[in-house]
């Protein structure tokens, strides 16, 4: 069936997207923790684990704009944590939200993407950071 859908549809084996993932809470980083690649792949791994990242959307590459990451940030979102993780995905990954949750959760774990991009914005209304964190695969 999935080799019908990519004859059918010229889908190749793999490409890359651009998975976002949101939380309404701080992720607690100090600004030197902000300096460690551990520290913040060890956070992002524990509330992965934990089910508190909600998928936000993805997107093939060719599509995706840095700018919609910051949506998330304003309203009516206002978000504390936006995640990015761009990977290549195949589709079975896209059989449901949870495959797609999963695929990303290994991915950060195994270490297949790395530290691309940190952001810290400071929240004038509400006194808080937020924080936009971007993994990309592996050259």
């Amino acid at each position: 069936m999935v080799y019908k859908l990519r004859k059918l549809f010229k889908i190749n084996d793999m490409d890359a997207y651009m998975v976002t993932f949101v939380d309404e809470k701080e992720l607690g980083l100090t600004p030197a923790q902000i300096d460690e690649n551990n520290c913040i792949r060890k956070t992002v791994v524990e509330k992965m684990t934990g089910r508190e990242f909600i998928l936000a959307d993805f997107n093939w590459e060719g599509n995706y704009k840095p700018l919609n990451s910051l949506s998330y940030l304003k309203g009516p979102y206002h978000c504390s944590s936006v995640v990015e993780i761009r990977l290549n995905l195949d589709i079975l990954a896209f059989a449901d939200r949870d495959a797609i949750y999963e695929r990303c959760l290994a991915a950060v774990t195994l270490g297949e993407v790395v530290l691309k991009r940190l952001e810290q914005h400071l929240d004038a209304t509400s006194n808080t950071y937020q924080n936009i964190i971007s993994f990309d695969m592996v050259a």
